[in-house]
């Protein structure tokens, strides 16, 4: 008996690798992060409202903050620009990030970066060996962002021990689906 539960459950972990391990990485990403794979998936939800489906890209070997990654996040519903990269203040701020300096040069280069999203956009954004944010939107190429303090603040919102969503960067880093 403990035999076939311990069967089933190989079967299903493969399974579960194998549905990451065969998702489709976009071109751009596997050019800047090397031997790419999905790591993990989540979908953000608050209250009643499905927000957006994220999808953490890492090199095969797994996630490391100082590694190239990317970070997918398809929409599930419309949002201003503007608004992503206020919110994208705020949450940096709850994870300490205070320099109020920089971080209106931040939110004035997300401003410029982030556009108007809707229903089914995606906005994907990697970093790169280099500690630069480079973000796409609906696989066009936006712009860059050569800081790697704001990389490590932005990526941050989903991927720090700090962020406000600890349920969704478990699922992103695979720790459970």
């Amino acid at each position: 008996m403990v035999r076939i539960y311990i069967v089933l459950w190989l079967v299903l972990s493969l399974s579960i690798l194998n549905v990451n391990a065969n998702e489709s990485v976009p071109s751009y990403v596997s050019d800047a992060v090397p031997e790419s794979i999905v790591l993990g998936k989540g979908r953000l939800k608050v209250l009643f409202w499905d927000v957006y489906d994220a999808i953490l890209y890492t090199p095969a070997k797994g996630y490391s903050s100082e590694a190239p990654f990317a970070l997918s996040l398809t929409y599930l519903m419309d949002f201003a620009g503007k608004d992503i990269a206020k919110r994208s203040i705020d949450e940096m701020k709850d994870q300490d990030w205070q320099d109020d300096a920089q971080l209106a040069q931040w939110e004035t280069q997300m401003l410029a970066t982030f556009p108007d999203v809707k229903e089914n956009d995606t906005l994907i954004g990697i970093q790169n060996e280099e500690g630069s944010a480079i973000f796409y939107y609906n696989d066009t190429f936006v712009a860059q962002i050569d800081d790697p303090e704001f990389s490590r603040a932005f990526f941050g919102i989903w991927l720090s021990n700090k962020t406000s969503e600890p349920k969704l960067r478990r699922k992103l880093l695979g720790e459970y689906q």
